[in-house]
């Protein structure tokens, strides 16, 4: 569960505080479900990239499916592995409305070239929408606080995807 994956918890326990860890836990669950309230409307497909090249994804059953779902939004994987890898004719395959685009800590170089895949697959449509997002905060990728920064920046995509498709 999404609770317990959370960083917080883990780290309250290895200090032997526990409680703290776990009202942090609470409180961040918490944010993420108020955050999910705005998000209303058809489940928004997208997908969760965790490379420049747009091969490691994010599949189900991880904490970046969890907070996706949480806000409204449906992974473009099928199930399966939790961390799959994929070509370039199974990402044109999904063609995916919003592509969401993990780079902690990456430095404009490495953005740049995130940045020129994208531009080579035309076809896309989150590319022909402009709806490819590329987030670079160096705690996106683990499952602490900022988890609610990212489902916010998640919800208010989903939400803007929702609202021009209608």
């Amino acid at each position: 569960s999404l609770l317990h994956q959370f960083a917080v918890v883990q780290h309250g326990d290895a200090i032997g505080e526990h409680d703290p860890g776990m009202q942090a836990a609470n409180a961040l669950r918490e944010k993420i479900a108020r955050i999910g309230k705005t998000c209303t409307g058809p489940k928004v497909k997208a997908l969760i990239v965790l490379d420049e090249n747009a091969h490691a994804v994010a599949g189900r059953d991880n904490y970046l499916d969890d907070v996706l779902q949480a806000v409204g939004g449906e992974n473009a994987i099928p199930g399966g592995q939790p961390y799959p890898s994929i070509d370039p004719e199974f990402l044109a395959e999904l063609n995916p409305p919003v592509i969401f685009q993990l780079l902690p800590d990456s430095s404009p170089q490495v953005i740049g070239r995130a940045r020129q895949v994208w531009a080579s697959m035309p076809t896309l449509r989150a590319v022909q929408d402009g709806r490819v997002y590329i987030f670079s905060n160096p705690l996106f990728l683990q499952p602490t606080q900022e988890v609610g920064e990212l489902a916010a920046r998640f919800a208010k995509a989903l939400n803007e995807a929702r609202t021009e498709d209608k």
